[in-house]
């Protein structure tokens, strides 16, 4: 039996020294115990050399040494298996033990045993042979870890996404080689640099606290930031952010994933901008104002800080600087003088860069103008005082013809972009139809300009009504909607003109004005001649010689069109909500379908050996085979490839291994069932470093859901660029159906042009008969797709399928069937797709209807957006053409009014000085007609003596220098009237050259004076409009830029990473995102509030209320929030304060007041609300300590929209004011505001006290 507890393996390796064979028989028995078949592990040497052959050649777990040899000596023995570096611990066997034992221990040995100590010997073996077990274990272990840390450094040294670790201080400690190739930098470069250098200084911030919010709940983060490559570009890319913790929970390191997004985002941020360039270029009615909006959006995105345009002046043929031009705000100083020099420069065809641009109608890139000549580019001097050097020079070019040239320069010189150039080409293509229409609407300005002055003299009705109700006179306005002279109305009452309601308001309305005895004016709406008209009406108290009031003056003037143009504008606001409710949709859904693709994602990883065999395999890989991960190792990885492509695999299989280096295949993946899916597969050996290539790895990556989005986008941009065409093919229709002068012509090019540019199978155009409530054809498509004459045509908008009442009837004035049933002459011909839009201007003028009768196409997207677009150019036109047709018809019988009546003559006789007036001079001046001549200076007693000077003198004038009489003036009639004159004359003079006679005409200006005074209001106020819409514009940017970068940054996370995150994490971005749509709806309620404040739609309930509870109440409110905590300081002299107030309106206004006050303050200082009540008047002030308002913000504070200059990037709408100041009207009382910049601000509110009596 042995005596060892356990008897040794035979694996285990015991070298003996010693020269007796009995020797190492009894160390057998000892080991072993005689156990038959035992393979024993003992070599004996018997020589020196034999020993350090034994040593140098072999790895021993124990050396036994008998210490009598005779061949050598124990410390030799020791002194060799140092000298060999052998770690085999050296048991020493003595006869007996002695001090040498000691010395043989401190030489080297293990332990000394006498040799008839077997238990002691026994258990010396047993220890040393266990340390060495373990020894080799870790070993082994250590050996295990390396392989498998080997695989792990090469699976992500083969990863194509960007992958680093990096510490608290944002140190690299770890790159891949995807990471080494993209920075351009070896791994030694890039280890031990830190990673925040990277990231451009905006970013950092935001790339900071994005790794520091993670924590051991919530590891993983996504953020999208720049980064700044070594040759100093920029690039974006997308990185999952994970902090990686050990087993006990404490924190190592940090890992980043990266994707480089930039190319990706670089098209969506250019596609978004031209979506951008034209939506707020669309909306723009002037040119400059198109093309200011132009320059600074492309300035802004392409960082020019410079920027002109120059149209071309088709008279002079030169081109001209225009008002619009962009100037950085940083630069204005520096820039200002190089605008002023280019305002009064002019070039002529092939002068400098415009020059050059405009005759080869081509772009013009110039790196560095320094480069130049004072012959190539005169303005060079002014160029290098403002320090300019890169410029580009793009002309806007349609149909072959210039028509601006657009200038973009920079500070730095700019090396040659060719897809910026193309992308500037695209951008500026878009405004080329904006400046020819601004041309012909210069010219239909023009045209109209030429009427205005007699259209606008006689466009009022004026009549004069006595208490009763009589008329005492009318002019030919007046009288004409009821076909008879003026005379034959007068001593008639309104009863007899009018229906009984009409006649009843129009009584009232002047005796309204004559027991006031004060003016009144109104607008008021009439039926005349079947139609119903409004006037805009000015009613004046009229009075005799004694002053007592016997009758008024109505002065109506036709507003009938404006009411209506107003009308139409509301409709088409209405309209534009829809579409935006209806983009919003479309959006949401695009989301959605984005979010689906990106759900499910994840890479198969398999090990490889060179014969394309599975060593190992991944769970995605069972899930992408169809198989157990387990069952497809030892097959060939060509079995799950198409056929084509499984010599390929073979091939880059071969290739990865014999160069070292990664293969990229994409192939079809067939699973176990069948079935098959878009493959990316990735092939890399697992050690690049090792001569032979053993193993490789392998990435196996669903693409489906990617070919699938290659495939949308090119269906996409194909659509787009179908469109894009569609637009331009839109302008030259419409410049065709411009210059086209007949109707007929007309109908016919609508359909014909529409059909060839549009690509419809069928197309018909039919007119609206609003008499008998009928659709009318003109030209309509055949079956054999020729244009014919469809006139005969006429049938009911709700018959048939009833697509012409729904697209008349609908918002948006279109309507899309894409199954119903077609017909052909009233005949059925079978289903298909068909879509009605209706022509609009106003009211309905008729429908554009296309199907696909003939080959049964799917009506494209891109068609039925044009065919909307197409509606509204055509209704516009039409519309146009019939009021040509009207305005030419009414010029006809205006030149016939004028030659008829109104113009009195005169004649000035030098040599009697005579002045000699037919009968209408006399009526002029209120005067009775006379038939002798006037005395000298008769005429000058009439001219208002504030004139009379300067009228003399342009008579002298023409009497002395010959030139042409023609001036204006007032004149006094013996009323006291006072009236405005036009004079034209000219002098006359007989053969030696002496003045005979001046001989001239005078006609009434007065109502054009009006008129003229009017139109200056209206331009007054069309301006303030302007002005709130930029101001709205501005807010809405300002206020929606960050809430929906907010909302798209969080749903692009859940887009790309949802499948990875937690439902807490994806919680919290719903969340974001629904508090930024709430933010933006309260935005757009105050918008709507106000707006229905103005309209007078907000219905005031005034009631009895303690202003005292209402404030402590509001003031609670506030306190509740932390950071207002302790601010509010209220006090109230007398509670309770009741007042007469509608207590929602009213809490608006306190809460607005008080809200401003803290948000424009610090949060150190207070805010003091304060409430009196002296029996007359309720006053409220509210007073902080804030940045005040600067004085010449103070004339604009109440207007909507309006922001003082110096409130920086504290958010708001600038809504606030105006809704309260709108407020406190309503209740009859007033607020003022008294504030010094940088000390503070103290809003009032005063409300008057009803008395008891008159409380509800």
């Amino acid at each position: 039996m042995s005596l060892l507890s356990d008897p040794i393996s035979t694996r285990e390796r015991i070298l003996f020294i010693g020269d007796s064979p009995l020797d190492e028989a009894q160390l057998m028995f000892l080991l072993y115990a005689g156990e038959e078949g035992a393979d024993p592990g003992i070599h004996r040497v018997t020589s020196f050399s034999a020993l350090q052959t034994a040593l140098a050649e072999h790895s021993w777990d124990l050396v036994l040494c008998d210490s009598v040899v005779t061949f050598t000596s124990p410390y030799d023995i020791l002194k060799t298996a140092q000298a060999l570096e052998s770690a085999a611990p050296v048991i020493i066997i003595m006869p007996a033990l002695n001090g040498e034992a000691a010395a043989l221990i401190r030489a080297g040995a293990r332990a000394a045993v006498e040799a008839s100590d077997l238990p002691r010997l026994a258990q010396l073996i047993e220890r040393e042979l266990e340390t060495s077990r373990l020894r080799r274990t870790v070993q082994a272990m250590k050996a295990a870890l390396r392989a498998s840390e080997a695989g792990y450094e090469s699976i992500v040294e083969h990863q194509t996404e960007l992958i680093c670790r990096y510490n608290t201080d944002f140190i690299l400690t770890f790159v891949n080689r995807a990471y080494c190739e993209w920075r351009g930098q070896t791994r030694e470069d890039l280890l031990g640099a830190n990673l925040l250098q990277q990231i451009p200084v905006e970013d950092r911030d935001r790339a900071l606290a994005h790794v520091r919010a993670l924590t051991h709940d919530n590891p993983v983060s996504v953020s999208v930031h720049r980064s700044i490559m070594t040759n100093l570009s920029r690039r974006w890319i997308e990185w999952t952010d994970r902090a990686l913790f050990d087993a006990d929970g404490s924190f190592i390191e940090y890992q980043g994933v990266g994707r480089d997004i930039t190319e990706s985002r670089a098209a969506q941020e250019r596609l978004h901008f031209l979506y951008r360039l034209l939506n707020e270029t669309y909306v723009s009615v002037e040119l400059d104002d198109v093309l200011r909006t132009t320059l600074r959006l492309i300035c802004a995105e392409f960082a020019f800080i410079y920027s002109e345009v120059w149209l071309l002046d088709r008279e002079a043929h030169l081109l001209r600087c225009a008002p619009a031009h962009c100037i950085h705000p940083d630069h204005t100083t520096l820039l200002s003088p190089f605008y002023a020099i280019t305002q009064a420069t002019v070039f002529r065809l092939g002068e400098g860069i415009p020059g050059r641009t405009w005759e080869s109608q081509a772009a013009i890139w110039i790196p560095d103008v320094e480069e130049g000549s004072s012959a190539f580019m005169p303005r060079l001097d002014a160029a290098r005082q403002a320090g300019l050097h890169g410029s580009v020079s793009i002309p806007v070019v349609e149909a072959g013809e210039v028509l601006a040239v657009l200038v973009f320069m920079k500070f730095e010189v700019m090396p040659h972009d060719e897809s910026t150039l193309d992308f500037l080409k695209v951008a500026l293509g878009q405004i080329a139809p904006i400046i020819r229409r601004q041309h012909f609407n210069n010219a239909l300005r023009a045209s109209e300009e030429r009427y205005r002055s007699l259209l606008e003299s006689s466009d009022a009705a004026i009549s004069m009504v006595d208490y009763g109700g009589r008329y005492l006179y009318l002019n030919g306005i007046s009288a004409h909607p009821f076909g008879v002279a003026p005379g034959a109305l007068v001593g008639k009452s309104v009863y007899d003109l009018f229906p009984q309601d009409q006649a009843n308001s129009i009584l009232a309305d002047v005796r309204r004005c004559m027991d006031a005895e004060k003016g009144l004016t109104l607008e008021t709406s009439v039926l005349l001649g079947g139609r119903q008209c409004w006037f805009k009406t000015s009613i004046q108290p009229v009075r005799d010689g004694a002053g007592r009031t016997y009758a008024a003056m109505i002065h109506a003037t036709d507003i009938t069109d404006k009411h209506l143009a107003k009308v139409a504008l509301e409709e088409a606001n209405d309209r534009l909500e829809a579409r935006v409710i209806e983009r919003t949709a479309e959006l949401e859904r695009v989301k959605n379908r984005i979010e689906a693709i990106f759900d499910h994602s994840g890479d198969g990883i398999l090990l490889l050996d060179v014969d394309n065999g599975i060593q190992q395999a991944n769970y995605t890989f069972g899930m992408q085979s169809g198989l157990p991960a387990q069952n497809t190792l030892g097959r060939k990885l060509d079995a799950f490839v198409e056929p084509a492509s499984a010599g390929t695999v073979n091939a880059i299989v071969q290739s990865a291994a014999a160069s070292h280096s990664r293969q990229r295949l994409e192939t079809r993946f067939w699973r176990a069932d069948g079935s098959s899916f878009d493959a990316e597969i990735s092939i890399a050996p697992v050690n690049r470093t090792q001569p032979s290539v053993t193993s490789l790895v392998c990435i196996i990556r669903d693409i489906t859901e990617r070919k699938q989005t290659e495939r949308a986008l090119e269906q996409t941009l194909h659509q787009e660029l179908q469109f894009q065409a569609y637009l331009k093919a839109l302008h030259d229709i419409s410049i065709q159906l411009a210059r086209t002068e007949m109707l007929d012509d007309f109908y016919r090019v609508i359909v014909e042009q529409g059909l060839a540019r549009f690509d419809f199978e069928r197309l018909e155009l039919l007119l609206y008969d609003p008499a008998h409530d009928a659709a009318v054809g003109t030209y309509v498509t055949d079956m054999n797709g020729r244009v014919v004459d469809g006139r005969p045509t006429r049938r009911d908008p709700a018959s048939l399928t009833g697509i012409l009442k729904r697209a008349s009837e609908r918002s948006e004035r279109f309507v899309f069937d894409e199954e119903t049933m077609l017909y052909v002459d009233f005949q059925p011909i079978g289903g298909g797709s068909s879509a009605a839009a209706a022509l609009w201007d106003g009211e309905l003028l008729g429908w554009l209807v296309i199907d696909n009768a003939l080959e049964r196409r799917p009506i494209t997207q891109p068609q039925i957006d044009i065919l909307t677009l197409y509606a509204l150019t055509a209704g516009s036109l039409l519309a146009r053409k019939r009021a040509e047709q009207r305005t030419f018809s009414l010029s006809q019988h205006l030149d016939l009014a004028t030659r008829s009546g109104g113009i009195g003559t005169w004649e000035w006789d030098f040599q009697t000085d005579r002045l000699i007036w037919d009968e209408r001079m006399f009526v002029l001046h209120g005067l009775p007609a006379q038939e002798t001549p006037l005395p000298p200076g008769a005429a000058n007693r009439y001219i208002h003596p504030a004139d009379l000077t300067r009228v003399l003198s342009l008579s002298l004038a023409a009497l002395n220098e010959g030139v042409p009489y023609d001036t204006e003036y007032r004149i006094v009639r013996p009323t006291g009237e006072i009236r405005h004159l036009k004079a034209n004359g000219i002098t006359l003079y007989d053969a030696a050259g002496d003045p005979l006679k001046m001989v001239g005409v005078n006609w009434d200006i007065t109502d054009l004076k009006h008129s003229e005074e009017t139109l200056r209001q209206a331009l007054r106020k069309e301006k303030e409009l302007g002005e709130l819409k930029s101001r709205f514009v501005s807010m809405a940017s300002h206020e929606f830029r960050t809430p929906l970068a907010t909302i798209l940054a969080a749903a692009e996370t859940l887009a790309a990473y949802r499948s990875r995150m937690s439902e807490d994490q994806i919680e919290a971005r719903l969340v974001k995102i629904r508090q930024q749509v709430i933010y933006m709806k309260d935005v757009m309620e105050d918008v709507l509030h106000l707006a229905r404040i103005q309209a007078g739609r907000v219905e005031f309930r005034p009631a009895q209320h303690n202003l005292d509870d209402l404030c402590r109440e509001i003031i609670e409110e506030f306190d509740s929030s932390v950071q207002h905590q302790g601010r509010l300081h209220y006090t109230c002299d007398a509670p309770p304060v009741n007042a007469d107030v509608d207590v929602r309106l009213m809490r608006q206004v306190i809460g607005n007041l008080i809200s401003n006050a803290l948000k424009y303050s610090p949060i150190e200082k207070p805010v003091l609300v304060r409430l009196s009540d002296d029996g007359e008047e309720q006053v409220l002030s509210v007073k902080d300590e804030g940045i005040g308002i600067p004085t010449k913000d103070l004339a604009h504070l109440f207007e909507p929209f309006h922001r003082a200059s110096n409130v920086g990037a504290i958010s708001g709408t600038g809504l606030g004011m105006s809704i309260t100041r709108q407020a406190m009207e309503m209740h009859g009382g007033v607020i003022m505001v008294e504030s010094e910049e940088g000390r503070g601000t103290t809003f009032t509110v005063i409300l008057p006290v009803k008395p008891a009596d008159t409380a509800p």
